[in-house]
C-alpha cells in the first residue's frame, strides 16, 4: 500500500473517531474544531457539525466511538468509513453498555493525503 494512502487511512480513523467520541461538550467541541482542519467539505460541516457546538449542551448526549474501519473503494481517493458507536447521557450509562443500543453508521469519503474533500453521510442504523 502507498505511503500516502496509509497516512490517508490513519488520518480518516482518527477524525472520525472524534466524531463519536466524547465525554462532555468542551471535548466535543474541541472534536469539532479537529476535524474542520482535515475536512474541507463545507456542506458537510455546515450540516452536520457547523450548528452543533452547542448541541451536547441541549442535549445532553454523550458517546463512545467502538469502531472505526476504513475500506478503499475502487475509485482512486475513494474510501467507505464505518463506524460504531454508543450514544448515552450519563458516564454511569457505561456500567450497563450491554443495555444500550449500538448504532452504526457509513459514510462514503474522497480523501488525499490530509485533507478530506467530500463527505457522503448513510443513515445510522442500530446494531443491537
Amino acid at each position: 500500500m502507498p505511503k500516502q494512502q496509509e497516512q490517508t487511512l490513519s488520518l480518516l480513523k482518527r477524525v472520525f473517531r472524534r466524531m463519536t467520541d466524547y465525554e462532555s461538550s468542551v471535548e466535543f467541541n474541541n472534536n469539532v474544531d479537529y476535524i474542520k482542519k482535515y475536512v474541507t467539505d463545507q456542506d458537510f460541516i455546515n450540516k452536520y457539525l457547523g450548528g452543533s457546538k452547542d448541541i451536547v449542551d441541549k442535549t445532553g448526549v454523550l458517546m463512545k466511538n467502538e469502531y472505526v474501519a476504513v475500506v478503499p473503494l475502487n475509485d482512486d481517493n475513494s474510501y467507505m468509513v464505518v463506524i460504531d458507536y454508543l450514544p448515552y447521557v450519563a458516564k454511569s450509562d457505561l456500567y450497563q453498555e450491554d443495555k444500550l443500543t449500538t448504532m452504526s453508521k457509513t459514510y462514503t469519503v474522497n480523501a488525499i493525503g490530509d485533507k478530506i474533500t467530500k463527505v457522503e453521510v448513510n443513515d445510522a442504523i442500530p446494531t443491537n
